[in-house]
């Protein structure tokens, strides 16, 4: 549905900014929401995989990167 696509890039679009522009706590949460409304994208995986990666905390990150790639391999090349 692309109503549904749209959404769920306008939420992952918020939770980018807050966690560029610092806001971890809010953005942490936006992506948690965005994994439960959407469990099925790569997306809320993916962002928030990133914003722990960036806080230095990898093994926060690891799994949740690797879920993101488990449901949309095609999304991710590797060089």
């Amino acid at each position: 549905n692309e109503a549904a696509i749209d959404d769920l890039l306008a939420v992952a679009n918020i939770g980018i900014t807050l966690r560029d522009s610092g806001q971890t706590q809010r953005a942490t949460r936006v992506f948690e929401a965005l994994i439960a409304a959407y469990p099925e994208s790569s997306i809320g995986w993916y962002e928030l995989a990133v914003l722990w990666s960036e806080l230095g905390e990898p093994q926060q990150a690891f799994p949740l990167l690797e879920k993101a790639i488990a449901l949309e391999p095609q999304a991710f090349r590797f060089r």
